[in-house]
Formats: structure tokens, C-alpha cells, sequence
């Protein structure tokens, strides 16, 4: 049972905390430094000993004020939610700010300016641009605090008494351009990566400006310039064959770099190339699903598939499939879905356990009992992940018995009309859908040999084309 309306907020945001979280927020809440409200502490103390369940009973506001009377009745209770409430979402910037050591130097350098601490400040200013010199990443978070650091050394009281030529702010405007290219070039692929997998809008833009400015930075010195320009030119390829050069230089890398810390700090590129396999995949490129297959797995290795402990629908479904495609063993197929489907969020589980399930039943030809999953596996806001399901439901009925014509005719027109109806959502592969039923009517009306080599002779001339492995294995 939930909470009461008067602390729902303020349990649910207390729920998401970890036992240490919750232990470093009762030391925040007690010190004295903070000047944290009177009740915040009292309330936390009362909740923390039924983390992370807070039942109706126990937070009854009756309840409450009975077991620990200084909380009061409810109006003051909800009080002390609030002051609460406020009081964790200030300790979670801090604990954010403490996460991020740049972060914090920076704030120490400008208390040393507005000190006039200046021998303080040049030496710690010495020292943390050495140190990032030295930094094997480099990634965007190192260009934008070298940017700062130059900032701060030619700013402030003392770089107003240095009256001379040599007083010169164009390294500020240096760093600024090399940090603002990287961090756009990242944008851009991002963009590029949205445009082709949801059909959002993508402009070039500035992308030959970003591109020059950080040509001169684009080798393995500069590993972060050099990974995203590299995860550009792969997403931007005109064909799998291009792109795949790309993914190739990118492997290498990353096979060179094995066990380093800096493999772990990669995890954006990983899923960029990941989503690169995913989409040549769909268009029939079953290579690609190799490549996609690996990037999953690379992120299982280095336990970067959780997020907080919850596994995204997407990811989940696109393993399945995916291992599936590339022929992985069974086993591996069934400790993979019992393991991570534990991890799905709950308003999601239940459908994607039940696809993920028909599709290995699907896969060890047990296809009476893949039908019903495939039939629980419906979402009415999701209409790709429906469109899937119903590929994957069709070869399943045809499978289970192919000479059910007038059934699978009438499954093939309904999918057909699903996907008019929601025509705009589908983007490119609106056509891709639209492909595999066409040929899928055409198997249904291939009863003899000569209309059976027809269409296997349409079909090898379909260069892109999902599903066409397996409408062949049939002609």
C-alpha cells in the first residue's frame, strides 16, 4: 500500500535512496552547519526505520502522532515533509557536487581570487592544469576545465595589475572554442543518432566549424575528440559498408585499451555504436546485429546496463532479439532473460517478460506456447515495439501451421492497417514493415514450385530487407 497523500512526495523520493545514501543523509540532517528545520530530522528518523516500504499503516498520520507524538497531527507532519523534502534535495546537490572533484576545485581557485589568496591560487592553478595535461581521457569535462582554469588565471584583481602586452585573453577564447566544438560535436551525434532512429529533425549546422576546430586535436592523444569524430563519421555514412570503417577503427580502440580506466569512461560511445548496428540491423544488415550484440555485451561486462539497479524495455527486448538473430545458445538466451527481467521497471515487466519468453519459445520451436506470450505482449503507446511483436506473432502462426491461408491473410490485412494507422510514428520503418508483410503475402500465395522461385528470385534482389532470412527459408 502507498503512503498518505501528506508524505507521498517525500517517501517517494526517499525510496530511490540507497541504505548509505540514507546514512549520509541523517549525518547531513544532523549537523549543525546546515541549519536544518526542527521536524526534518525527527520525521527522517521515524521513516528511515521502514526504508524502503512505506506502507498506508505505518504512515498513517494517526499512526504517527501516536507513536511518535512530537511530530504532531497531520498538518504538521505534512510541515515536516516539506522542510524535509527540501532539506534531501539539497544534500543530493551536494553529494553531486562532491561526485565531481573539477567541480570543486574550481569553487576552491575562485574563494582563493575573491580572497586575494594569490600565491594559494597560482600554485593550486599550476598543479591542476599539469594534472591535466597528464590526463590519458581527456574527455569533454578536461576542455572545459582547462577552459576554466585559463579563465580564472587572466581574470580577477591580480590579472587587472598586469598592465602589459602580454596580458592577453585570446587562451581563454582558445579553450572556450576547443570545449564548445567537442561538446557540440557530442550533440551533434546524439542529434544524428535520434534522427535516425526516431525520425527527429536534424540540422548540419555548425558541423564543419566543429569539425575544423577540432581537427588538430583528432588522434588518439585526444581520445574523447578522437572517439565522437570517429562515432560522426560512422553515424553519418551513407552505407553499412561506410559506417563499418568507422566501427572498425573504433573496435580497435577500444581492444587496445582492455582493462584501462579509461574503458570505463567510454560508455557514451558504446552506445552510439551500439545503436549504429541496431539500425543497419533493421534495414537487413544481420552483421550489424553482431556489432549490436557486442556493444551489449561489452556494457554487461562492465556493469553498465543497470541504472540504478533497472534495466531499460528497449535494451532488454533488443537482446533477446538479438541473440536470437545471431544464433547465441539457448541457454544463454533463458539465464539472460531470468537474470535481467527481474530488473525491468514494474509498469513494464509483465509485457516484456511475456515477449521476451514467446520469443524463446519461438526460438526452440515450441510455438503452441510462444503464441499466447506473443498475444500478452501488446502496449497501445509503443506502436514499433506492437508492429515487432506482430512480425514476430505472424512467423510464429505460420510456423505453427502454414496452411491456415484465409487466418493468416486476415492477421497480415489487420498488421497492415496498424501500421496506415499510425503511419507518421513509424518514420523509415513504416517501410521496412510494410516490405515484410507485402513478401509475407506473397509466401502465403506461393502454393507451387514456379511461384515459389519468382518470389525467391524478388527476394534475392532485396538488398535491405528484415525478416527476408527467413521468408527465403521458406519459398
Amino acid at each position: 500500500m502507498a503512503a498518505p497523500v501528506h508524505l507521498s512526495k517525500l517517501t517517494s523520493a526517499l525510496r530511490q535512496l540507497s541504505p548509505t545514501e540514507m546514512e549520509k543523509f541523517e549525518a547531513y540532517l544532523s549537523s549543525p552547519y546546515f541549519e536544518i528545520p526542527a521536524g526534518a530530522l525527527p520525521l527522517f528518523q521515524y521513516l528511515r526505520k521502514f526504508h524502503p516500504v512505506y506502507d498506508e499503516k505505518k504512515t498513517d498520520p494517526e499512526v504517527i502522532q501516536k507513536k511518535a507524538p512530537a511530530l504532531g497531527n497531520q498538518k504538521r507532519q505534512a510541515n515536516y515533509g516539506s522542510d524535509l523534502l527540501k532539506c534531501l534535495e539539497q544534500f543530493l546537490a551536494i553529494e553531486d557536487f562532491k561526485a565531481t572533484p573539477a567541480s570543486v576545485d574550481c569553487h576552491r581557485l575562485q574563494a582563493y581570487k575573491k580572497h586575494h589568496l594569490f600565491e594559494m591560487f597560482n600554485k593550486e592553478h599550476e598543479q591542476l592544469l599539469k594534472a591535466l595535461d597528464e590526463d590519458s581521457e581527456q574527455s569533454y569535462d578536461a576542455f572545459y576545465q582547462r577552459h576554466i582554469l585559463t579563465e580564472l588565471a587572466l581574470s580577477g584583481f591580480d590579472a587587472k595589475l598586469n598592465r602589459t602586452i602580454q596580458n592577453d585573453v585570446f587562451p581563454v577564447s582558445k579553450t572556450l572554442d576547443e570545449f564548445y566544438a567537442l561538446k557540440k560535436l557530442r550533440y551533434h551525434c546524439e542529434l544524428l543518432n535520434r534522427h535516425q532512429v526516431l525520425g527527429t529533425t536534424y540540422s548540419e549546422e555548425n558541423i564543419d566549424y566543429v569539425l575544423n576546430v577540432l581537427q588538430p586535436l583528432s588522434s588518439e592523444s585526444y581520445p574523447y575528440v578522437y572517439l565522437f569524430s570517429t562515432v560522426y563519421k560512422m553515424l553519418k555514412a551513407p552505407s553499412f559498408e561506410e559506417g563499418e570503417k568507422s566501427y572498425l577503427s573504433l573496435r580497435h580502440f577500444f581492444d587496445s585499451h582492455i582493462g584501462s580506466t579509461l574503458m570505463t569512461n567510454i560508455k557514451e560511445t558504446i552506445t552510439y555504436i551500439t545503436n549504429f548496428g541496431l539500425y543497419w540491423n533493421s534495414k537487413g544488415f544481420q552483421k550489424a546485429g553482431a556489432i549490436a550484440l557486442w556493444g551489449h555485451e561489452v556494457r554487461m561486462t562492465n556493469d553498465d546496463l543497470l541504472d540504478r539497479g533497472k534495466i531499460s524495455p528497449s535494451n532488454f527486448r533488443n537482446i533477446v532479439a538479438l541473440a536470437i538473430l545471431n544464433k547465441r545458445d539457448a541457454g544463454w538466451i533463458k539465464q539472460f532473460i531470468e537474470s535481467y527481467s527481474q530488473h525491468l521497471p514494474d509498469e513494464h515487466k509483465e509485457t516484456n517478460q511475456a515477449f521476451a519468453w514467446a520469443q524463446y519459445h519461438y526460438y526452440m520451436t515450441a510455438f503452441d506456447q510462444a503464441m499466447p506470450l506473443f498475444q500478452q505482449a501488446q502496449v497501445k503507446e509503443e506502436p514499433i515495439f506492437n508492429a515487432i511483436v506482430r512480425r514476430w506473432q505472424f512467423m510464429c502462426m505460420y510456423e505453427e501451421d502454414p496452411s491456415s491461408i484465409d487466418v493468416l491473410f486476415d492477421f497480415l490485412n489487420a498488421y497492415e492497417r496498424y501500421i496506415l494507422r499510425y503511419d507518421e510514428q513509424f518514420h523509415w520503418m513504416k517501410d521496412i514493415f510494410v516490405k515484410n508483410i507485402f513478401y509475407s503475402k506473397k509466401l502465403l500465395k506461393a502454393t507451387n514450385v514456379t511461384l515459389k522461385k519468382e518470389l525467391r528470385l524478388l527476394l534475392n534482389e532485396e538488398k535491405y530487407f528484415t525478416g527476408k532470412e527467413w521468408l527465403l527459408k521458406h519459398v
